[in-house]
């Protein structure tokens, strides 16, 4: 079972690259080498920081669809679903609204971005990181759809926790890139 969140994370890490590489490398150079790799790893421990509050959450979710008996519908309805958005995005007729809650929770983590990167912060890393963890993410979200199906809270931590660990090489590879690409 935790095999699918490493694979979720390895495998998908290209998507990580397109849609997170902007804020990586926005980390910066940095003259002193122990510090421009001190920030990437914190960077990205601060990404799976995050994917563990999810994890938390989802757990607690899980747990209370399992209390109220409809743990294995909620979970037939979205295999269901997640084959209709994949046969509905095959077919290029996939409609994407703009949804509000959604568009407030990003402005909000850009301004805080924004913040965190003009700021001198020895951990400024970590902070991105953890922002980043929250930015909204289908490849986030089919990791907490997996979440949600453990038994436990703590076993829906470390699935995220492992998600996010199956992201590392990618991102780390991309983070240091960075060096080079200044």
């Amino acid at each position: 079972m935790f095999f699918s969140a490493l694979l979720i994370g390895f495998l998908g890490s290209l998507h990580c690259v397109a849609m997170c590489s902007p804020i990586t490398l926005m980390l910066g150079k940095s003259k002193d080498r122990s510090q421009f790799i001190f920030q990437r790893v914190i960077y990205n421990l601060g990404r799976v920081a995050g994917y563990g509050i999810l994890g938390i959450i989802a757990g607690v979710f899980g747990k209370l669809l399992n209390i109220a008996g409809i743990q294995q519908w909620f979970s037939i309805g979205i295999g269901v679903a997640i084959i209709l958005v994949i046969i509905t995005l095959g077919s290029g007729k996939f409609y994407n609204p703009t949804f509000r809650p959604l568009v407030k929770v990003v402005t909000f983590l850009r301004m805080k971005f924004s913040t965190i990167y003009q700021s001198e912060m020895k951990f400024k890393g970590l902070f991105i990181g953890l922002l980043n963890g929250f930015l909204p993410c289908g490849l986030v979200y089919m990791a907490l759809l997996g979440a949600i199906t453990m038994e436990t809270i703590g076993e829906a931590l470390l699935y995220m926790i492992i998600f996010g660990f199956g992201t590392w090489p990618m991102m780390l590879l991309i983070s240091f890139s960075g060096g080079w690409i200044y």
